[in-house]
């Protein structure tokens, strides 16, 4: 099925979860854009803005997203490395299985399926939801909005990445180089 999105993997109502980079485009850049804004409003000057976005911006862009990317995939995505292959069969056991190999593989299966690929909405409020108000706490509000703001970037530029492997002819070709 080429790009289409006939396949039904979700339960009853689940189809409001799928999602596509051009709506998260649409509805994060403004998010991000007035995240800045905020934070640079609440900075005692310009370049102590202009500190912060080099500093926190980045490290939320590069260092932060690039370690929430392999944490998903590494223990949430992938967990089939925990399974214990000489344990007795059981209900409870074959059901663990099979949430454990259905989260992520649904992905590789299905990855012709544009509207799976890209983090959806929820993920986000989820991740801001909780991280951001400590954050805020812990470090400022200038330097925890230009970290999440570049955390969210970041994971935008990841889902357009991600995409160009997927749909190179729609996002651009990244078979070159050292990818």
């Amino acid at each position: 099925m080429d790009d289409q999105d006939g396949i039904i993997l979700f339960s009853e109502g689940d189809e409001k979860k799928k999602r596509g980079l051009d709506t998260n485009l649409i509805i994060l850049t403004p998010v991000i854009l007035t995240m800045l804004a905020i934070a640079y409003a609440y900075a005692e000057n310009p370049l102590a803005f202009c500190k912060s976005f080099a500093m926190w911006f980045t490290f939320g862009l590069i260092v932060f997203w690039t370690w929430m990317e392999y944490y998903q995939h590494r223990f949430v995505l992938h967990k089939e490395i925990d399974l214990d292959p000489n344990e007795p069969w059981s209900q409870e056991a074959g059901d663990r299985n099979a949430a454990i190999f259905s989260r992520h593989v649904h992905h590789h299966v299905f990855m012709n399926q544009k509207y799976r690929i890209v983090l959806d909405m929820q993920s986000y409020a989820l991740y801001n939801g909780c991280l951001l108000p400590p954050l805020i706490y812990l470090a400022g509000p200038v330097n925890a909005l230009t970290g999440a703001a570049g955390m969210m970037l970041g994971s935008l530029l990841y889902d357009f990445m991600h995409m160009a492997y997927h749909f190179p002819e729609k996002y651009g070709n990244f078979e070159w180089s050292w990818f």
